[in-house]
């Protein structure tokens, strides 16, 4: 039987960046879908273009406020009510402690979260965030307990949420990450016009990417091989916690020789121009980024910490270096720069390994099956697109 499925995040273009497949793969089961984030002239157009409703909702993703909180949940609450969704599927904090609220207060029976990594309040040691950490405990053990499914990326996320009481073991899912298109992202090699070896870290700017180690080796590895060129891509985050200032990356820059390449939204000429794509972030459910990377027939190095492993089997496909360890991350990299016979054999073995485990079809049909959407044939009810602010 077809279902109305509502898909809530916390930003339109992540929205179709990483969950448009599964969306496309809603439909393609005879579902309707419905994508819910905050307002977007590019991307909830293309969003539609696709098939799926957009609708717009004001969000504010990094900021606490509990005045603003409860209008959000004021806000979700009007909106399922409207839209009688049989399925509401959330990802990221706010979507699934919100979401999950408002589909508890309007008896969405269908409820299914998927846990995309602990994010700031769970990273962090100050007093603020310990505070935070058991507000939010203690709406994740309500909220979840309220989920049909829970879509972890990585079994130490998983395990945290047990022993914290946050889930039961039977609604935990596994899932590969979001997935990778590897037909959209494939081996490219374009001829190189010199003898540079290019390293590039793509993520947003924050400190907890590991942006400051990357600049750190980056430095040091530049005096000893002019050869080397080190480049970061990704978008400025205001509302993070964990965020560089313009102030800070302009001088980051400067010190190291970084190139910045901007806010990409199509990432892969910049990664087919790269040698090694790097990662050294502090934790992650599973970069997305990672994952195209691979597909790209690229070798990574990322660290050993959950989220980031996962993707990486060491000395096979990429490296593994600790956490905040810019000492570990230089050898990594001029590991690669004095045997670049490794970057066409680890490529090529994150390639394979991008087909084999992280392709975007297998990850959707995980999904689809623990949802129990895995087809549908009865027409769905039609529905007038609405806005709320």
């Amino acid at each position: 039987m077809n279902k109305r499925v509502v898909i809530l995040g916390n930003d339109a273009r992540r929205l179709f960046l990483f969950r448009r497949h599964l969306a496309v793969d809603f439909i393609k089961a005879g579902h309707e879908i419905i994508a819910v984030a905050p307002a977007d002239s590019l991307w909830g157009p293309k969003l539609q273009a696709l098939g799926i409703t957009f609708v717009p909702l004001s969000l504010v993703r990094a900021t606490i406020s509990p005045f603003q909180d409860l209008l959000l949940l004021g806000r979700l609450i009007r909106l399922l009510i409207k839209l009688k969704p049989d399925y509401l599927f959330c990802y990221t904090i706010k979507p699934v402690i919100y979401g999950g609220l408002a589909a508890w207060v309007t008896r969405v029976k269908g409820l299914c979260s998927m846990i995309t990594g602990l994010g700031y309040v769970f990273t962090g040691k100050s007093l603020k965030q310990r505070v935070l950490q058991r507000v939010v405990k203690i709406l994740y053990r309500f909220v979840l307990g309220k989920n049909q499914k829970v879509f972890f990326q990585n079994r130490d996320d998983a395990a945290l949420f047990q022993q914290f009481n946050l889930v039961t073991k039977a609604q935990i899912v596994f899932v590969p990450g979001s997935g990778v298109d590897t037909e959209y992202f494939r081996p490219q090699f374009p001829p190189k016009e010199d003898a540079s070896i290019d390293f590039l870290l793509i993520a947003r700017l924050l400190r907890d990417k590991g942006i400051l180690e990357y600049a750190q080796a980056a430095t040091r590895l530049k005096q000893k091989y002019p050869q080397a060129r080190f480049f970061v891509a990704g978008p400025y985050e205001d509302q993070n916690p964990s965020k560089l200032s313009f102030d800070d990356w302009d001088k980051i820059k400067r010190d190291s020789g970084i190139t910045y390449l901007g806010d990409l939204n199509d990432v892969r000429e910049a990664l087919a121009d790269c040698s090694v794509f790097v990662l050294p972030s502090y934790r992650e459910g599973m970069p997305r980024v990672v994952l195209e990377a691979m597909a790209m027939g690229k070798p990574i190095i990322t660290t050993d910490t959950p989220g980031c492993r996962e993707s990486i089997e060491h000395n096979v496909n990429g490296l593994l270096v600790p956490v905040k360890d810019s000492g570990a991350l230089e050898t990594c990299c001029e590991f690669f720069i004095n045997d670049r016979e490794q970057i066409a054999m680890m490529g090529e073995e994150s390639r394979k390994r991008a087909e084999a485990v992280f392709d975007v079809k297998k990850v959707n049909a995980i999904i689809l099956e623990s949802m129990n959407l895995q087809s549908s044939t009865k027409t769905v009810r039609p529905l007038e697109v609405c806005c709320t602010s």
